[in-house]
């Protein structure tokens, strides 16, 4: 499978609950007509009850598979209240993320490397998710652009166990330090269970489609087939774009995005 996160061809992202029925409806059809398998919901925790059931709903009459949510939260597990807000932020997302169907939620995590405070900030970050997790869905924590970083990823999905957590991959992440996307997807090897794909050049989080910048794509292809990894290759693009690039076509880059997946697929599965 290939999928993209939730971009309406037409709305600017001011907040994260811009995203109405009928404003997700259209993202939806949208991602299904530029030939993606499925979905990651980007902006959905402000969603009651009832909307979490319309948006699973139509996500399935549009034939789209509901694969992950970003659940956007995080705070200092070293204290009471950024440990507290941490769990019940993260409890909330598992929340909606059971009522989408959905088996993953991305997170951030706390901590950045295991020097320092690491080890203990380690023990305490993982005993926050541990109290948040509910059965039916995994917490799929994602790297930023340092080796360090990616070494305290692994170390706390190990501490978790892989009932609880997998990893995400962020290419775009990966390319603005000293990781390097495949050298991320084989440090998570069997532990990837979600990637968020896209391109930049090296010096700020861009979002752009795959090949539309500096990344080795085939590297990138060759390091996924080599850890066997058979899940969907979720692209997360920006739906936050610059006038600029809002009037050069949106609907572009989904598409540019969705043919480079298709390639990546091709070569890594």
């Amino acid at each position: 499978m290939i999928g993209c996160n939730t971009i309406d061809p037409l709305l600017q992202v001011r907040a994260g609950e811009d995203y109405t029925m009928v404003i997700t409806r259209r993202a939806l059809e949208n991602t299904k007509a530029q030939g993606f398998d499925a979905v990651e919901y980007s902006h959905a925790l402000h969603w009651n009850e009832e909307e979490i059931a319309q948006v699973r709903d139509m996500t399935e009459e549009i034939g789209l598979v509901p694969w992950s949510l970003h659940a956007w939260v995080g705070g200092d597990v070293m204290t009471a209240e950024g440990a507290s807000g941490t769990q019940q932020s993260l409890r909330h997302a598992g929340k909606v993320a059971l009522g989408l169907g959905v088996g993953r939620v991305v997170h951030h995590t706390d901590g950045s490397a295991l020097s320092g405070d690491g080890r203990e900030r380690l023990k305490r970050e993982a005993e926050v998710i541990r109290a948040a997790w509910q059965p039916g869905f995994r917490y799929a924590l994602e790297n930023m652009s340092t080796l360090a970083h990616m070494e305290y990823v692994v170390a706390l999905v190990e501490e978790l166990g892989p009932e609880i957590a997998g990893i995400c991959i962020d290419s775009g992440h990966a390319n603005l330090g000293d990781l390097g996307a495949p050298r991320a997807l084989r440090m998570a090897g069997e532990r990837l269970i979600t990637t968020h794909l896209h391109d930049n050049h090296g010096t700020r989080d861009e979002h752009l489609p795959p090949g539309d910048a500096d990344i080795a794509w085939e590297a990138v292809a060759e390091a996924i087939k080599e850890i066997n990894y058979q899940g969907c290759l979720m692209l997360e693009l920006t739906d936050q774009p610059s006038e600029e690039r809002r009037a050069a076509g949106v609907v572009g880059e989904i598409a540019r995005g969705a043919g480079k997946a298709q390639w990546l697929a091709e070569r890594a599965f």
